[in-house]
């Protein structure tokens, strides 16, 4: 009996000076600061590349932009609501020579002050438009398609909106495409 206080008391001093230093090492470490991950002239270094970069991507969208305009117009003409559902009424104009089998577009919908309420996708919309053709087109997006803002969506539904549509890719009748292949 003896020998197990002796080795409990043995025990609990050990525990109690391990933590002891432990501690102190602990205080000592947080006493000191971190050094710097980045020197001022790595963070000015970085916010250039960052700058460049964020001018180039711009660029790129830019003449992405041109492109489409170039091969297709694309305007929503009316829009109606229900059911958790977004239903566009879609204007397509095929300006190039060859018929155009699905598009792929993004949204971006503002409320009337133009706060962003959502934006989504359409992935490959199959439509049918004849060289040089125009074709008017129900395309309906259910709220969940815009991901985190579905919410806001849902609470915006029947108010005034304005949306904006952007053509990403073209598909054409021939197997052919032009725009981002992701």
């Amino acid at each position: 009996m003896q020998v197990r206080r002796r080795l409990s008391a043995l025990m609990l001093a050990a525990t109690a000076a391990s933590t002891g230093a432990g501690c102190a090492r602990h205080a000592e470490a947080a006493a000191t600061p971190p050094p710097a991950v980045l020197s001022e002239a790595n963070k000015a270094k970085a916010y250039a590349v960052g700058l460049r970069l964020a001018a180039q991507d711009r660029a790129a969208d830019k003449a992405h932009r041109a492109e489409m305009g170039r091969l297709i117009t694309a305007s929503v003409v009316k829009t109606r609501e229900q059911d958790r559902t977004l239903s566009l009424l879609l204007r397509l104009h095929n300006k190039s020579a060859k018929a155009v089998r699905s598009i792929g577009a993004g949204l971006d919908v503002h409320n009337a002050a133009g706060k962003r309420l959502g934006l989504a996708e359409i992935d490959d919309a199959v439509v049918r438009i004849a060289p040089h053709g125009t074709l008017s087109i129900w395309e309906p997006i259910r709220y969940v398609r815009f991901g985190e803002d579905a919410g806001t969506m849902r609470l915006a539904a029947g108010k005034p909106k304005h949306i904006d549509l952007q053509i990403i890719e073209v598909k054409y009748a021939d197997g052919s495409d032009a725009g981002y292949d992701d």
